[in-house]
C-alpha cells in the first residue's frame, strides 16, 4: 500500500512513475520518484546560505580572537553577514508563502 500526494500545479511527465511521495507545489518530476519527499523549490537555497553564514559567522569568531583586527574585513565580513540574513529571510517568507498555496481540497 502507498500514498501519493501532489500539491498544486505539480507536473508529472509521460510515463514518470511517482509511488509514496508528498510533492509540494509548483514542482515538475521529469523521473520516476520513490518514498521521498520533494521539498520546496527553496529549500536547497536557504541551506547554501545557511552555510555562508556558518562560514562567515566562523571566519568573524576567528577574526574576534586574533591579537590585530583587520577592521576593514571585520566590516565587509558583518556586511557580508548581513546581506546573508537578508537574503535568508527572504528565501524562508517565499517558502512559506509556497506552502501555503498547497490546496487540500474539501476532503482535508
Amino acid at each position: 500500500q502507498s500514498i501519493t500526494i501532489l500539491g498544486k500545479e505539480c507536473a508529472v511527465g509521460d510515463e514518470v512513475r511517482v509511488q509514496n511521495c508528498v510533492c509540494l507545489p509548483y514542482k515538475e518530476l521529469k523521473r520516476d520518484v520513490m518514498n521521498e519527499v520533494i521539498m520546496s523549490s527553496y529549500t536547497q537555497s536557504i541551506r547554501a546560505v545557511e552555510e555562508s553564514l556558518r562560514l562567515v559567522q566562523h571566519q568573524i569568531d576567528i577574526m574576534k580572537q586574533s591579537d590585530t583586527i583587520d577592521e576593514t574585513k571585520l566590516k565587509y565580513l558583518a556586511e557580508s553577514k548581513n546581506k546573508y540574513l537578508t537574503r535568508l529571510r527572504e528565501l524562508r517568507r517565499a517558502e512559506y508563502e509556497e506552502s501555503q498555496s498547497i490546496d487540500y481540497g474539501d476532503d482535508r
